[in-house]
């Protein structure tokens, strides 16, 4: 499973390679035993209401299973093979952090398993309902994330080529400053927006295909930058958002479904909502697709 899953995105990334001059010289890695590491660490005293935690999660290539309902700040079990891969854990009176430290010559993107072997790097996480900026950095991954339940002041997560989905189904509490996120060659697929309660999202991405829903209740006027490559891009609006689109870059054709006013290279709906999502979109040459539920 695990080298289906670096086929899959190497898969993906292909695009990007075949653009480039010189490839790296994979790198092949030993593997050993599966061993566990345990995450239990409870909310640092410096945490308060005015002072969120700062939390980051660095790891390399693997499977990231992210939810909250942690007693704690974090509960759960990482799993890895690779006896250089075991994560350390940082702690401090407003921070945490977990980190998968590589080699330098082993970054994710030249990560293959040896003849017959397996690599195994899982982590299933669990947060908790402190106030938080969530750092997310990973390399070659799957991801599932539902953030729904965690108490965001700020959202960042880079990775490469990635599978990813990010969900939330229930409000944010906080409210949210910027939500950034950062991808190479993957598939991203981030639903729910409209209950991550941010204030500016800014997503930018090479090749790929990427889904963009906006379901949920809009809390505050909210302006999103989008800047992708050669892309498949869909953006997918609610009824009741009042929405503004504005596309660039060499982008030609736009598909829309649903209900559209067009000015030029500006889409817009009408909605019941107090708040305008204003979404300006930067393109190369790829397809973007404009919805509104029925």
């Amino acid at each position: 499973m695990k080298r289906n899953l670096l086929l899959s995105l190497l898969v993906l990334a292909l695009p990007i390679m075949a653009c480039t001059i010189t490839l790296p010289t994979p790198t092949q890695v030993t593997t050993g035993p599966t061993e566990t590491l345990a995450v239990n660490v409870p909310v640092p005293a410096g945490a308060t209401a005015d002072s969120p935690v700062k939390v980051t999660l660095h790891m390399g290539a693997g499977t990231l299973k992210l939810q909250s309902g942690a007693d704690g700040l974090a509960q759960g079990e990482i799993d890895y093979n690779v006896p250089s891969w075991k994560p350390t854990i940082t702690t401090g009176p407003d921070r945490l952090l977990i980190e998968q430290t590589l080699p330098q010559n082993q970054g994710p993107s030249v990560l293959f398993p040896g003849k017959d072997t397996e690599l195994v790097n899982t982590w299933d996480l669990k947060l908790g309902q402190a106030p938080m900026d969530l750092n997310i950095a990973a390399g070659a991954y799957k991801a599932t994330s539902n953030l729904s339940g965690l108490h965001l002041r700020n959202l960042t997560i880079t990775d490469g080529a990635s599978d990813s989905q990010v969900t939330f189904d229930s409000a944010n509490p906080e409210v949210m400053d910027v939500f950034t996120y950062e991808t190479g060659a993957s598939s991203v697929k981030l639903t729910g927006l409209g209950y991550a309660n941010f204030k500016v999202m800014n997503f930018k991405a090479g090749v790929g295909d990427y889904k963009l829903d906006f379901a949920g209740s809009q809390q505050r006027d909210a302006t999103v930058n989008i800047d992708a490559g050669m892309s498949t891009l869909s953006l997918s609006i609610p009824s009741s958002t009042k929405a503004i689109v504005e596309i660039s870059g060499g982008l030609k054709g736009v598909k829309t479904d649903g209900t559209w006013t067009t000015h030029e290279d500006t889409y817009s709906t009408t909605g019941t909502s107090d708040y305008t999502l204003t979404i300006k979109v930067n393109i190369g040459l790829g397809n973007l697709t404009l919805t509104t539920d029925k």
